[in-house]
């Protein structure tokens, strides 16, 4: 088993593990949850599993567990059965590590600094995050005819949009060939423009697209 453990990840939180009080470290790079021998003795636990796994990450060497057990866990109200891989006591800086199995099943909520614990199987999570959000957004300030000018100011903004803006544009061309335009037929103004001119010319027919 490989963990990894990463140091921006962790957070310490106290816990109660089978009636005792001890404070845990929150480790999501964790890959289970560990806790250390001279622990276990203290614990009201009847029976362990004999397994013995090899552990990287707890430091530059490796470590084998001496064993694996099952202990009732309490964090925050909420309790369950957690296993626990055995390790000694020297391994870790802590007495209990909670990594991925434990977590996988809970929602942590950081608030200033802290740590709280929610199960997914409740709503709790819900109350954690309802704040109160006034519909005024001018609703903090004390005076009433600031109020009134922040009112009169909104109602009556008209935004100004610039009819013309000063921008030019340059064609610039590939090569000195003359562009040709297919003819076009003029506008009813244009034709009688051209007419009236045409007229005034001597009366010369030609016909104008």
């Amino acid at each position: 088993v490989n963990i990894m453990s990463r140091s921006e990840n962790k957070s310490e939180k106290m816990i109660q593990i089978s009636g005792v009080n001890i404070n845990s470290l929150i480790d999501s790079g964790s890959d289970v949850n560990l806790i250390t021998v001279d622990l276990f003795f203290e614990l009201n636990v009847t029976s362990y599993v004999k397994e013995n796994i090899e552990f990287s990450g707890l430091g530059a060497a490796k470590v084998s567990s001496l064993g694996r057990t099952e202990c009732e866990l309490n964090i925050d109200g909420y309790c369950c059965t957690t296993t626990f891989y055995i390790v000694p006591k020297d391994v870790m800086p802590y007495k209990v590590i909670l990594g991925q199995p434990f977590l996988q099943n809970i929602t942590l909520v950081f608030d200033r600094g802290l740590v709280n614990v929610v199960s997914r199987e409740n709503g709790s999570l819900l109350n954690c995050l309802i704040a109160d959000v006034t519909e005024e957004p001018i609703a903090y300030m004390p005076n009433q005819q600031l109020k009134d000018q922040v009112r009169n100011l909104v109602k009556n903004y008209s935004p100004v949009q610039t009819k013309e803006a000063p921008i030019e544009m340059h064609i610039v061309m590939k090569d000195d060939i003359p562009v040709a335009q297919r003819p076009r037929r003029l506008a009813i103004k244009e034709q009688q423009e051209v007419d009236t001119q045409r007229h005034h010319c001597g009366g010369r027919s030609a016909n104008i697209y």
